[in-house]
């Protein structure tokens, strides 16, 4: 007789079922590389935004922590700086965090950044 048995059609679905699954285990994981990248890259522009700011509004900043939020590309980002001393008195440490906002998650860094500010 031509044709195939039921054995053989379970087997062949079998298979067609698992490469569709790891098929779309692969697309699942490339749109989160795509989405964390995304962040990052927004959250860089983000990060260039404060600390112009800060090196705007305060020429030889305080020492001190400061937070805020800030908002681009639809998408929510908190922020913490902390600005230190460092061993040369004309000279500070800017390190800053950026966070995807995310509502009832901890904030999660995607992004840090070190920058040096002199006293002019």
């Amino acid at each position: 007789t031509s044709g195939f048995t039921l054995l053989e059609v379970l087997v062949a679905l079998a298979v067609v079922a698992i490469a569709l699954a790891a098929l779309v285990s692969a697309a699942t994981g490339q749109l989160k590389i795509a989405e964390r990248t995304r962040d990052k890259a927004i959250a860089g522009w983000v990060a260039a935004n404060i600390l112009t700011d800060l090196k705007i509004r305060e020429r030889f900043p305080e020492p001190g922590e400061r937070t805020g939020e800030a908002t681009m590309a639809n998408q929510r980002f908190s922020w913490r700086a902390l600005v230190q001393t460092t061993v040369e008195s004309d000279l500070r440490r800017i390190d800053l965090r950026v966070s995807v906002k995310v509502e009832g998650m901890p904030d999660q860094p995607i992004l840090t950044r070190t920058e040096f500010v002199g006293r002019l």
